[in-house]
């Protein structure tokens, strides 16, 4: 109940922040605003590893996102203590690291904040680099009176579990950098410069690296205004939908329905489960966003008599919000019938239209044409090829290079090949929970690769699985073991073709 608190409080400052036009700030209030912001981020990324939850700020991390959101979070610190900040950032550079973007936040935070604090003049400066051995090297220097021998020989020699407080005060960030350096496959080192002020380095390898080298330097320049809607709409192809936002907490409806409209997206909102069925049953919606904790009514209640309906409107997309967001809610909400959730607080616009896309791919306008399950026919008969949308197909494989794909569509086939035979096998005899297991991965799997015919039906399994009346579900499971077979064909035939 706290943690639900917390998050919905912090999702008030979240939120107002992320609306916020930064362009129209002086450039000094921008300065400040930044840091407020990214520390906001950082602040619910930490919030959400201490209460356990899993959350979508546990992407990999990306330098084109990471170098800026450092800028970002630290220059204005250093300015108003009068100090000079440089990042400065090498060739080569992988597109990223097999680490978790919350993670590195943790990690170069302690490394910067140790080195501003201790810094009265002069510069501290930040770079990325790749190491001889080919992995990237993060190394920070200051102009700062340098770390007391003590301290750097009890970093060196002791973990964070052999601190006490008293200890624990003195270099305590230097053994988070350390621990989350070596429990990473990372080497850490430190060393006092001749010229006076700490070098703390820190090396991963190579089989850290994501994607492909890039041939050009990263920058740190800074990334497009959260505040901006047009960008926002042009970025995520989302413009034009109409969606009902149920959600109580009136900072909550304040916070996602404008940021929905900086989206290009309209939205009816509504304050309890109850209303939340009313307005459905009188309006067309694109998409429903639910929160999951509501009076009256519960959001779970709400997806689920969504998916028990007769008609076509029953595939209607549904979004969950929660607070709460550990496997077992993950799962329960996967069970009402959800295409999935995105975690309270919503940290930025930018994270709310990649969530919806993600989730949701065929909302995008830009998308190979695919028609909205809200409004859509039943399927009618399979076909020997796949319904692909290279939208989506085509954006992965360019984000994670040849190799990566490869090895991605091998796990697809085989996710694919044994979800068919489980379907298969649920028919005779007739196995509910085995359908609804397999059509459950489906949907993940389908979307993953753009598959927008497999996981419309996919879905649609998935809902006639939690429904023992529905007495179609037979001729739906074997349409979608043909969309299994027409999808294995397809990626199959881009692994020779790769």
């Amino acid at each position: 109940m706290l943690a639900h608190d917390i998050r919905g409080a912090l999702q008030g400052v979240i939120g107002g922040v992320a609306t916020v036009d930064r362009e129209t700030l002086p450039s000094e209030a921008r300065e400040q605003f930044d840091r407020i912001a990214n520390a906001c981020h950082s602040l619910a990324g930490l919030i959400s590893i201490r209460l356990g939850g899993e959350d979508v700020r546990t992407d990999r991390l990306d330098f084109s996102r990471f170098i800026p959101y450092v800028d970002r979070r630290w220059r204005g610190e250093a300015q108003a203590k009068g100090i000079g900040f440089e990042i400065d950032c090498g060739r080569n550079l992988p597109a990223g690291l097999d680490l978790t973007h919350i993670m590195m936040v943790r990690l170069v935070g302690n490394l910067l904040s140790n080195a501003i604090k201790h810094t009265a003049s002069g510069t501290v400066r930040m770079t990325v680099t790749c190491h001889d051995a080919g992995g990237v090297e993060i190394r920070v220097t200051d102009t700062g009176p340098g770390i007391p021998q003590a301290v750097a020989d009890q970093v060196m020699q002791s973990s964070c579990n052999d601190l006490g407080l008293e200890t624990a005060i003195h270099g305590i960030g230097l053994h988070i950098v350390r621990n989350l350096t070596e429990s990473h496959g990372g080497t850490f080192a430190l060393r006092n410069r001749p010229e006076g002020g700490a070098d703390i380095t820190v090396r991963f390898p190579v089989e850290r690296n994501l994607y492909e080298p890039r041939e050009a330097a990263v920058t740190a320049v800074p990334s497009t205004p959260a505040g901006k809607a047009q960008a926002a709409e042009d970025t995520h192809g989302l413009a034009g939908l109409h969606v009902l936002l149920a959600e109580d907490n009136p900072t909550n409806q304040m916070v996602a329905s404008q940021m929905l409209r900086a989206l290009g997206i309209t939205c009816e909102i509504c304050s309890d489960g109850v209303e939340a069925l009313e307005k459905f049953e009188t309006g067309t919606f694109d998409l429903v966003i639910v929160d999951i904790e509501m009076p009256r009514l519960s959001g779970l209640d709400v997806i689920r008599r969504i998916r028990a309906r007769s008609d076509a409107r029953r595939s209607v997309p549904i979004v969950a919000l929660t607070a709460y967001a550990l496997r077992e809610h993950r799962d329960k909400i996967a069970e009402a019938g959800a295409n999935g959730l995105i975690s309270k607080p919503i940290i930025s616009i930018e994270v709310l239209g990649n969530g919806l896309v993600s989730l949701v791919p065929w909302l995008r306008k830009d998308a190979a044409a695919s028609p909205k399950p809200a409004t859509a026919p039943e399927p009618e008969t399979g076909s020997d090829e796949a319904e692909i949308d290279l939208v989506v197909y085509d954006a992965l494989a360019e984000a994670i290079g040849p190799e990566m794909m490869d090895e991605l569509l091998e796990k697809v086939v085989t996710d694919l090949e044994s979800s068919g035979q489980n379907l298969s096998n649920g028919l005779d005899p007739l196995d509910l929970a085995s359908i609804g297991s397999a059509s459950h991965i489906l949907i993940s799997v389908g979307g993953a690769i753009g598959a927008a015919r497999l996981q419309t039906i996919a879905r649609q399994v998935n809902i006639a699985s939690h429904n023992p009346a529905d007495s179609d579900i037979t001729p739906k499971v074997r349409e979608c073991i043909r969309e299994i077979d027409a999808a294995v064909r397809f990626a199959k035939g881009k692994r020779n073709a790769g």
